[in-house]
């Protein structure tokens, strides 16, 4: 059964609970593809390599959260980043934790005339996270 976005995905960075914060959050799982091509092979061989976690956050700029996010955007600091997606009364609910493991590589904030200020966040996520 799919389930609707709001209300079932949390967001939680450094120990803060941002989601009220904001509209998307995307987590990204790409495995490397490693060539394993052999003198005796017909075709290009691939085998996996090692995967790699990147979270894209996406919101309406305020000074809560860029008092959350700001600062450490111009230092890099691991963090802990915890997300929650799913409903208990409709399946359950899957956590992904990275334990001191997310750190900030793009900050974004953009300001039209016309528009509303919004932010973009971008957090390479080290290693595989704890699944429960």
């Amino acid at each position: 059964m799919a389930q609707k976005g709001a209300g079932n995905a949390t967001c939680t960075y450094n120990s803060q609970n941002i989601t009220q914060y904001l509209n998307t959050n995307t987590v990204t799982n790409t495995i490397a593809e490693l060539e394993a091509t052999v003198l005796t092979s017909t075709a290009e061989e691939s085998i996996a390599g090692l995967g790699s976690y990147e979270l894209t956050l996406e919101g309406d700029w305020s000074k809560p959260i860029d008092d959350i996010l700001g600062p450490d955007s111009l230092t890099g600091a691991l963090r802990t980043v915890v997300l929650t997606y799913g409903s208990v009364g409709t399946g359950g609910v899957v956590t992904y934790t990275w334990t001191t493991k997310g750190f900030l590589t793009a900050y974004d904030i953009n300001a039209t005339a016309t528009d509303k200020i919004v932010l973009s966040a971008t957090l390479r996520l080290n290693g595989a996270p704890v699944r429960s």
